[in-house]
């Protein structure tokens, strides 16, 4: 399942890949910075919002549910130019989410 398909911008890839290997759901998977919040799997994704611009989003799904699945914007809109300055941001995002409501799957921060 790639972000395209949902309507969602499409996500940038970080990691070394052979030039016979493509990415598959598995290896995007380890790609993304993640951690297990509440039941939860929560990732944060750079994603292109449009030439030169990159953003983070937030993607949770709940484990064992392959049908929840939801993405959210960050409470602070902020845009980048730099890849790695963007991805470094997206690990310091994930560690300031303290919980995920239960119900909605929505990040719940501490301070940003």
């Amino acid at each position: 399942m790639t972000a395209q398909k949902h309507g969602f911008p499409r996500p940038f890839f970080f990691g070394i890949l052979r030039p016979d290997e493509q990415i598959s759901g598995a290896r995007e998977m380890d790609l993304w910075p993640q951690r297990h919040i509440d039941g939860f799997e929560v990732k944060c994704e750079v994603v292109s919002l449009d030439a030169g611009v990159l953003a983070i989003e937030i993607a949770v799904s709940r484990t064992g549910d392959a049908d929840f699945r939801q993405r959210w914007s960050l409470p602070r809109f902020v845009t980048f130019a730099d890849e790695r300055v963007a991805r470094q941001h997206a690990e310091l995002v994930l560690s300031g989410i303290l919980s995920v409501d239960p119900a909605t799957g929505e990040p719940r921060y501490g301070i940003l």
